[in-house]
């Protein structure tokens, strides 16, 4: 990962939604995978290995796996690796923005997290796996 190229400053907007699904490390994971995502736009290279990673998002190295594993899981993230040890999280960027519509369809807090601790939780869906039939269950 090159930290040494400056790059202008970069915003993300996280909807509060996601809040009742990811935990707060989960949630800096994925705005540094939308950071990521931004700076190999500009020409950065996000290679890097876990170490350094997590010394970046500022997060414990078991804290940090513990988290790719839980995004790559929900879809929201995938992992590559090569043999020298080095890894590189992807966002997955349809992913993000369809759950970034669940979140949006209901205004109810407690609905939606009903909605994600029986179909994400109980269930083990991922967010690819929830249809627009589940979906729907969050209007009544």
């Amino acid at each position: 990962m090159k930290t040494e190229q400056n790059f202008p400053a970069y915003f993300v907007q996280i909807p509060f939604g996601f809040s009742y699904l990811l935990s707060s490390d989960e949630e800096r994971f994925l705005k540094h995978l939308l950071e990521f995502e931004w700076m190999e736009k500009m020409g950065g290279n996000l290679i890097s290995t876990r170490v350094v990673y997590s010394q970046r998002m500022n997060i414990p190295l078991f804290t940090f796996d513990r988290c790719g594993k839980s995004l790559c899981r929900l879809g929201l993230a995938t992992k590559s690796d090569n043999p020298s040890g080095m890894i590189k999280y992807n966002l997955n960027r349809p992913v993000f923005e369809r759950l970034t519509y669940i979140v949006s369809v209901t205004k109810n807090p407690w609905r939606l997290m009903e909605f994600f601790k029986l179909h994400i939780t109980t269930l083990g869906k991922s967010i690819p796996d929830l249809t627009d039939e589940d979906i729907a269950t969050l209007r009544r």
